[in-house]
């Protein structure tokens, strides 16, 4: 059974598969019914900070900014991204956690915070590329494949002249 999905479908199930996923992953050992309420609540709103620098990433940053400014200008802007992220990715948890009545005893929760990112930064940045890749290689292709047919097409027009002349001078 061979099941043919378009590539346009293939994005949104990767999408909802990844950040169905994303978003699942840290409530998979909650056993406690309140405390997994709350980190519901947490997680989602914490979490939602790492669509956007995901989408990002993929749809502005690689294919518009490394394909036209190149490498340095795209890990300067990716590396001012993640700060940025990072910092909003901080801003919204302790907002969570302070409506929710949580007191923060981790010292180091500005780390905790860039490691997400870096980490979305890494699969972002992945996908992105694979897609550029895979989109370069099928318009090279095409391109190949025109160039094909207009080398072709003159030929095939000059040996139809060539026919109709002979017949021409056979009569």
């Amino acid at each position: 059974m061979n099941i043919s999905i378009p590539d346009k479908y293939k994005t949104v199930i990767f999408h909802i598969c990844l950040w169905g996923i994303w978003l699942y992953l840290p409530l998979a050992n909650t056993s406690d019914e309140e405390m997994y309420n709350r980190a519901v609540f947490m997680i989602f709103l914490i979490t939602l900070t790492h669509i956007p620098f995901f989408i990002l990433n993929t749809q502005w940053l690689i294919p518009k900014i490394l394909d036209k400014k190149g490498t340095t200008a795209y890990f300067w802007l990716l590396i001012l991204f993640i700060l940025i992220f990072a910092t909003w990715h901080r801003f919204v948890g302790d907002w969570v956690k302070s409506y929710q009545g949580i007191v923060d005893k981790h010292p180091r929760k500005v780390l905790w915070s860039f490691i997400p990112i870096v980490f979305v930064a890494a699969i972002s940045t992945g996908y992105g590329l694979f897609n550029y890749v895979v989109t370069e290689a099928q318009l090279k292709q095409e391109k190949k494949q025109e160039r094909m047919q207009s080398e072709l097409a003159p030929r095939q027009t000059s040996q139809a002249e060539i026919h109709r002349s002979l017949e021409q001078l056979a009569k």
